[in-house]
């Protein structure tokens, strides 16, 4: 039997996990800070602290449901949330899957120049799709071999 590949989080993505709690504090501080300095009374600062909560919410949420780990194995992809939710996608679910290279040139573009990106893409029957990028995880590469080799058969 092969043993299953986990990914590993990529260093950009610690940085991100790192950062977060300090961001998602610092900016209600900030937000009332200033309230206190201009003297909201009221109403006023009642919603400015009201939307401090629901950013801190939001941003929590968001940090606890965007960071994975996929476990590829013969039986098929399990995807666990930092928020420990999971999920499994068998290979029969699975409509397609392919590599997407595109270029990120916006607003970025002025800083770095045009940044070059690829893809992993699954496409699901019931119309989902699971999205990770190269820059996600460290071992993207053996994640895609996997996926491929068990799908698709190819490098078996």
């Amino acid at each position: 039997m092969d043993e299953p590949v986990i990914s590993k989080s990529s260093t950009f993505d610690y940085v991100g996990i790192a950062v977060g709690p300090v961001i998602i504090l610092l900016t209600p501080a900030v937000a009332i800070y200033g309230s206190i300095y201009y003297k909201q009374e009221g109403a006023d600062l009642i919603s400015t602290i009201a939307l401090s909560a629901i950013l801190v919410a939001i941003c929590i949420y968001w940090t606890l449901n965007s960071r994975t780990q996929l476990t590829i194995n013969s039986e098929g992809i399990y995807e666990k949330f930092l928020s420990g939710k999971q999920t499994f996608i068998g290979y029969d679910d699975i409509e397609k899957v392919g590599t997407y290279r595109g270029r990120n040139d916006q607003s970025i573009y002025m800083i770095y120049g045009a940044i070059n990106y690829q893809k992993f893409v699954i496409e699901l029957k019931n119309g989902k799709r699971l999205t990770f990028d190269a820059g996600s995880y460290d071992n993207y590469d053996e994640i895609k071999a996997a996926i491929y080799k068990y799908k698709l058969g190819i490098g078996a």
